[in-house]
C-alpha cells in the first residue's frame, strides 16, 4: 500500500475526533493552542479553567537578600508567567543580579519571554523538552562542577 500523504493522515486525523468529546481543565492563563487545535481537528471542546494562577505579592526577605548578596548561582523558569512575575516583583538593580546568576528556561516560549523582558535575562540553558527532568538534566551539565569533572576525566553521572 502506497504510503498516506500528509492530507491524508490529517484527514483520517480529523475523522478520529469528530466524535470526540474532551473536556479541558486548564490554567486561567493557558494559551488556546490546544483547545483551538482539538476543534480544528473536529472534536467537541469543553475548556474550563479549573485553577488560577495567582502572583505572590512579594519576595521572601532571604531571597532578596539572597540576590543582594549574589548567592544565587541559578534563577529558574518554569513558564513564561514565572519570568514577567519575577520581573515585576524585582527593582532594577537585583534584576541585574539576576543577569549576573546564571539562568534556566524548561523552553521555547520561556525563553520567548525571557527574551520580551530583557535581552541580559536570556537563559544560559533550556531544556530540551519543556519538562522538569530535561530542566535538571541542562542546569546539571552546565554546572561548573560537572564541567571540571568531565575535564578531570571523571564519567558523568545524573543522580
Amino acid at each position: 500500500a502506497p504510503e498516506r500523504t500528509a492530507a491524508q493522515k490529517l484527514l483520517h486525523r480529523q475523522l478520529e475526533m469528530a466524535d470526540q468529546r474532551l473536556l479541558l481543565l486548564p490554567t486561567d492563563i493557558a494559551p488556546d493552542t490546544l483547545p483551538d487545535t482539538l476543534r480544528a481537528a473536529g472534536a467537541q471542546v469543553t475548556d474550563v479553567p479549573i485553577y488560577r494562577t495567582l502572583p505572590t505579592p512579594s519576595l521572601p526577605p532571604e531571597i532578596v537578600a539572597a540576590l543582594e548578596n549574589d548567592q544565587i548561582t541559578w534563577v529558574t523558569f518554569t513558564s513564561a508567567s514565572t519570568a514577567a512575575n519575577l520581573w515585576r516583583l524585582l527593582p532594577e538593580h537585583l534584576r541585574q543580579k539576576v543577569a549576573a546568576a546564571r539562568r534556566a528556561s524548561i523552553g521555547p516560549q520561556t525563553t520567548a519571554a525571557l527574551r520580551k523582558l530583557s535581552e541580559t535575562w536570556l537563559p544560559t540553558v533550556e531544556a530540551a523538552t519543556p519538562s522538569i527532568p530535561a530542566l535538571i538534566e541542562a542546569i546539571v551539565a552546565a554546572s561548573p562542577a560537572r564541567a571540571e569533572s568531565q575535564q578531570a576525566g571523571d564519567k558523568p553521572r545524573i543522580s
